[in-house]
């Protein structure tokens, strides 16, 4: 066995002046440890921390209040902890993801509070709640008592007992971060960090008790909100758009307020003017209605009809409020956004390079302008050790990095060299592993020319069209056995040609299954997961095929499930699998290759959309939760009896439930007839005062937070076009830029 053992005078440089070692970066820790090397772990350690950051892209806040275990070896205790802790809280990161989000699931599952407090004398499992929520008309069981989504699935003590699980789990994880920082409490309250882990610790104290219950869904968000940079860098951004966007609502304001005073004056005594316009006031909300587009044109039909005249007053309004200033309010987000991502993007670059040049000034404590192989090598050991959320870098890596950035082939790093650190780590952890599991299980069959020609087969074009032709046969199949419902004949206890028999179009149904399991059980042989999972249209491909064989064994395995739902799924699925024909469009890729592109990087805004609807249905269940009824024996209900909620049947719209109040937040953003909602809480809350709450979420969700979402989509889109139209290389840089 060949030792792999280096003493100092074994060469590191091969002849041609690249750097080589034939000993594993694990032989050169245990070496370090307790020897004159431990000095280049001293040397590194502090600019480790930095590197990470540029690594992963953390560069926004550089902190220099982490303990280092490295640099006092006296206290090898202490520095045993902190290197276990560093350790720990890289591999209980995905954990931490997963309760936080837990957390917040938890507020769709548990009781609502505004029924907690009812105290009904009842022995249901859910309480007051479960007697109220599953209360039914007992002549039409479907008529809920008080409308919700049905998502009850926790009750207080398990809903509670889960919190509290939660909440262990994150301060475990705040202990950690302590034990990290060698149980220096000062560390842990930083001036740079003492505010936010200041509100971590009072939000999970304050998760412990039952008696705030009423603010737990808020703790909660403002838990996850601690913890998501990304978000936190859109919310700053939505405060500092609200002065641009203030200007110009104060001018929507002003206008809006002359024409309800002309209007007031103008439709006096009309049937316009006492449904409309009966106070200025009134006639400011009317016209705020216009504005969303909510009740255009409606409105203005009474005036309208006797008078043509009057939808110069209308028309005008619309044209200056809606068709201009709120469009300047729109391209003023855009403008912002786009000045926010610019000076984002060259702050990252900035902080990037001052990030690399204060590591490379750590690393070089005697001012040399290189650092040395040892160095380079003592760096590695701590990344692969203590950093475990960035790739591991092989031994193989190790050398092919360390050649990437010798450019001169010195041997040595100097510090221009030492700036593409980032950029060399970045490309060296976007190459794939392809090796496939035929290559590494089965050596001789990959070797073989059989397994050569088939895999040449399975990524020909030829095959490509032999599937194209199944699926061709596959939508004629669709079509003839979904006929009588495509053509609106109802079929009692029938789904999509499903009558309890395997005919023979289940048949061909059944021989298109085995078909595409067997192309995607192939392709995966062939090219292996890794560069399977790359093609969106393969994952779209997969997830059909999967969920269809899935379903379709359920269904038809014998067994007593008689849910015509789940067979309703199979059919659909099998439509949806004829969206894969549409790949071959150029149009269609490229909108595609859009959309994959903007999801990813639209996660931010997304999460900001999310904490602003979470905030307001909170909100709104505490506030009005429980008013929304139809229970006979509760008054409520009679003050819905003659409004347009009742009559549109909007008894699902409602803020019941935390889901519901979710799906109502949906609506308004969506904008359309989101006045017969406000209008049903008007009827029950027997006053003027629930506007406030429906104009709010408007200003916050649509006119600022929406126009965010929109803003980002438009300046991504621009952006794919800009790099489409430059060429691949221009996209290659942009990708490494990013």
């Amino acid at each position: 066995m060949q030792d792999d053992t280096v003493n100092e005078d074994t060469p590191l440089v091969a002849e041609d002046g690249t750097f080589t070692y034939n000993r594993s970066v694990s032989t050169y820790l245990d070496e370090a440890i307790g020897s004159e090397r431990q000095h280049e772990i001293e040397k590194v350690w502090p600019a480790a921390h930095l590197i990470r950051d540029a690594i992963l892209g953390e560069i926004d806040e550089p902190y220099d209040g982490w303990y280092d275990p490295h640099s006092n070896p006296a206290n090898k205790m202490k520095n045993k902890c902190s290197l276990i802790c560093i350790r720990a809280e890289s591999r209980i990161n995905g954990l931490i993801a997963v309760t936080m989000w837990t957390l917040i699931l938890i507020s769709f599952f548990e009781p609502p509070h505004w029924c907690r407090v009812l105290g009904l004398d009842t022995d249901h499992r859910y309480g007051s709640c479960g007697a109220v929520l599953e209360a039914t008309d007992p002549s039409d069981e479907s008529i809920s008592y008080y409308p919700n989504f049905g998502l009850m699935m926790l009750t207080e003590h398990q809903a509670h007992t889960l919190q509290l699980i939660c909440v262990l789990i994150l301060v475990s994880r705040i202990l950690i971060r302590i034990g990290r920082n060698g149980f220096e409490m000062w560390r842990f309250f930083h001036p740079e960090i003492r505010y936010a882990n200041s509100l971590r610790l009072l939000s999970l104290i304050l998760l412990c008790f039952k008696g705030t219950v009423m603010f737990h869904p808020f703790l909660r968000l403002l838990l996850l909100g601690s913890y998501l940079k990304d978000c936190q860098k859109e919310i700053v951004s939505l405060v500092k758009l609200i002065p641009d966007v203030v200007s110009i609502m104060v001018i929507v304001g002003a206008i809006t307020a002359f024409y309800s005073v002309v209007g007031v004056l103008l439709f006096d005594v009309s049937e316009q003017g006492q449904r409309d316009f009966p106070n200025w006031i009134e006639g400011v909300w009317t016209l705020w209605i216009c504005v969303t587009t909510a009740n255009y044109p409606d409105v203005m039909m009474p005036s309208y009809n006797k008078s043509r005249f009057s939808g110069i007053y209308f028309v005008s309004f619309m044209v200056i409020v809606f068709f201009l200033l709120m469009n300047m309010v729109l391209g003023s987000v855009v403008e912002h956004y786009d000045l926010v991502m610019e000076n984002r993007k060259k702050k990252m670059d900035q902080m990037l390079h001052q990030d690399l040049a204060r590591a490379f000034e750590l690393m070089d404590p005697n001012g040399t302008g290189v650092v040395t192989q040892d160095t380079i090598l003592a760096l590695f050991v701590i990344l692969n050790a203590d950093f475990l959320d960035i790739r591991r870098l092989s031994d193989e890596e190790t050398v092919k990095l360390f050649n990437s950035l010798d450019v001169d082939h010195s041997n040595e790093i100097n510090a221009e060299e030492f700036q593409e650190f980032g950029k060399a780590f970045a490309a060296l952890a976007a190459e794939p592993d392809y090796t496939t599991m035929v290559q590494k299980r089965f050596p001789e069959i990959y070797a073989s020319d059989e397994w050569q020609k088939v895999s040449a087969f399975v990524r020909s074009r030829k095959f490509e069209m032999i599937i194209e032709c199944l699926l061709v046969l596959n939508a004629v199949v669709v079509v003839i056995q979904s006929y009588p419902e495509l053509a609106g004949e109802y079929i009692a206890n029938d789904t999509a040609g499903y009558n309890g028999e395997f005919n023979i179009w289940e048949y061909f149904e059944s021989v298109f299954t085995v078909a595409y399991t067997v192309e995607a059980t192939i392709k995966i042989l062939v090219d292996g997961w890794t560069k399977y999972s790359e093609s969106p249209r393969n994952v779209f491909d997969f997830t059909i095929t999967v969920s269809v064989l899935a379903a379709s064994i359920y269904v038809y395995y014998p067994n007593d499930y008689d849910d015509n739902r789940l067979i309703t799924f199979v059919v659909l699925l099998r439509v949806l699998r004829l969206g894969r024909l549409l790949m071959a469009f150029p149009a269609f890729q490229d909108i595609t290759a859009v959309a994959l592109e903007i999801i990813p990087k639209s996660k931010s805004v997304l999460q900001l959309l999310f904490f602003v609807t979470y905030f307001f249905s909170a909100l709104a269940v505490i506030l009005y939760g429980g008013l929304i009824t139809r229970d006979p024996e509760n008054r409520l209900s009679e003050l819905l009896l003659d409004t347009d909620f009742a009559s549109n049947e909007y008894w699902g719209n409602n803020f019941n439930d935390m889901m519901s109040a979710m799906n109502v937040m949906f609506n308004l953003i969506v904008v359309n007839n989101w006045t017969t909602c406000e209008g049903g809480y008007e009827a029950v809350t027997e006053g003027k005062m629930v506007r406030l709450f429906f104009f709010s979420f408007h200003i916050v969700g649509v006119v600022l937070t929406n126009n965010i979402v929109m803003a980002f989509v438009i300046n991504s889109f621009l952006s794919h076009l800009r790099a489409k139209k430059t060429g691949p290389e221009s996209n290659q840089d942009e990708s490494l830029k990013q």
